[in-house]
């Protein structure tokens, strides 16, 4: 998404004058689904407002309301850039309030006191800010009232300084949790880096997000080395989507080899905040232990005609750890095959090998159980 982290949202807010027994009275209400379920939400003030969605259409139409207000997270340390592009000739500004506000209608409580007009767009008005404190805060746009009518589109994004939309994406912090946005229509994948060494078990779970209707984050993880995010290409390694779920979402993989994965939050339907958790378990480090076994005759002195098979005990069964190949070397008449590999001493192991280089088919040797001395 160009350069910079950012997490793009569009909010617009629709706001509707009508006459009812002689008093005009004025709404402002969301149109899309996501939001209250599609209801009529006043939003006039800070009491009224709510998260938006990206895609909603929105106008003034009723020179007796002046305000428009929206809700958005906030995360400590992040800058925020918010515009507002009118589609009137009558002046329309921007401003931006603070955690703890009640009201949008004393201007002394505004933390921006409105935004600058661009010198490339005389129509944009907007500034930005480095958010001190992580919050609920409040953008506001702002119509002076007069007989002038139209609409309006309000754009607001933040940045963490890195490209989080495709990998090897934005370093963890440390603290194991991060918040996050995203947005199906505007923002679908915010992009981890996550190296591994052969062995860590690596886990991510999202633990808490907005519970807006239809929001589904799903949690997607991929080798080193993907050029790009893409649930439809099946390329991920491991993969969590529940239906219709977002909170709870969890993936555990155990790396079977030293690289820089990436960890994909996907915006499979709707949008809104998340906070992922996610923790590293190193394999502790083992002894180095070496196997070998002998072919007659002999094969070619490099080649690696057998494949040494390492299990590991887990729970009652041994599961299949890593295959490793047996280089040959010369030993008289026949040839001696040689291969070595890291075990840790925390977990029972045994090996047996596999090989068809002399044209009787694939043959196996029983197994072997590796001792720690």
């Amino acid at each position: 998404m160009g350069i910079g982290v950012r997490r793009l949202a569009v909010i617009v807010v629709l706001c509707l004058a009508f006459a009812l027994a002689g008093t005009t009275q004025a709404f402002a209400f969301f149109e899309d689904p996501r939001v209250n379920g599609g209801a009529r939400v006043d939003a006039n003030d800070i009491s009224g407002a709510l998260y938006v969605p990206s895609g909603v259409r929105g106008a003034f139409i009723s020179p007796t309301d002046h305000d428009d207000v929206a809700r958005v997270r906030l995360f400590k340390g992040e800058t925020v850039f918010v515009a507002v592009k009118r589609e009137m000739s009558t002046g329309i500004n921007v401003f931006l309030y603070g955690p703890g506000t009640s009201t949008v209608l004393d201007n002394d409580d505004d933390i921006v006191a409105g935004g600058t007009q661009s010198t490339d767009d005389p129509d944009r008005w907007g500034f930005t800010y480095t958010v001190p404190s992580t919050g609920y805060y409040y953008i506001d746009v702002w119509y002076p009232g007069t007989m002038a009518t139209g609409g309006y589109t309000l754009y607001y994004f933040t940045e963490w300084g890195d490209d989080n939309d495709l990998p090897p994406g934005v370093g963890l912090p440390a603290g194991g949790a991060v918040p996050g946005l995203l947005d199906a229509v505007w923002d679908l994948d915010d992009v981890f880096r996550v190296p591994l060494v052969s062995g860590d078990n690596f886990t991510a779970k999202i633990v808490d997000a907005d519970d807006w209707p239809g929001m589904d984050f799903d949690l997607y993880l991929y080798k080193p080395g993907t050029p790009d995010v893409s649930p439809a290409s099946d390329s991920y390694i491991v993969k969590t989507a529940k239906s219709d779920a977002t909170v709870g979402e969890r993936l555990s993989y155990v790396a079977p080899a030293k690289g820089t994965y990436s960890l994909d939050v996907f915006a499979e339907e709707g949008g809104g905040d998340y906070e992922l958790e996610y923790s590293t378990l190193t394999a502790p480090a083992g002894p180095t232990k070496a196997a070998y076994c002998y072919l007659s005759p002999k094969v070619t002195a490099g080649t690696k005609p057998v494949t040494f098979m390492v299990y590991k005990r887990v729970g009652s069964a041994w599961k299949l750890y890593k295959s490793y190949p047996g280089k040959a070397v010369n030993a008289g008449s026949r040839s001696k095959c040689v291969a070595s590999f890291t075990l840790s001493p925390k977990y029972k192991w045994r090996v047996r090998t596999k090989t068809s280089s002399h044209g009787l088919g694939t043959r196996y040797s029983g197994y072997v159980n590796v001792t720690f001395k």
